[in-house]
């Protein structure tokens, strides 16, 4: 069996943690970086300090690592 997570189960997981979430500028985020925005058009999109964007960002990270997800490389 292969011990790397495929990305349909990389997806699953994603999707289940976008399901939970319930701050409103978490979410934005989220579906901001997934149309493939980057994080200074986020950071001008919400309003927020780069300061908060890394808070967010870090915050978003451990959760997925929490949920389950496999760092690649």
């Amino acid at each position: 069996m292969n011990n790397r997570q495929n990305s349909c189960t990389r997806c699953q997981i994603v999707r289940n943690y976008l399901s939970q979430i319930q701050d409103d500028q978490i979410r934005m985020m989220c579906f901001l970086w997934s149309k493939g925005y980057s994080d200074d058009t986020v950071k001008r999109q919400l309003k927020l300090s780069w300061e908060r964007l890394r808070e967010l960002k870090a915050l978003v990270a451990s959760e997925l690592l929490e949920a389950g997800i496999e760092l690649r490389g």
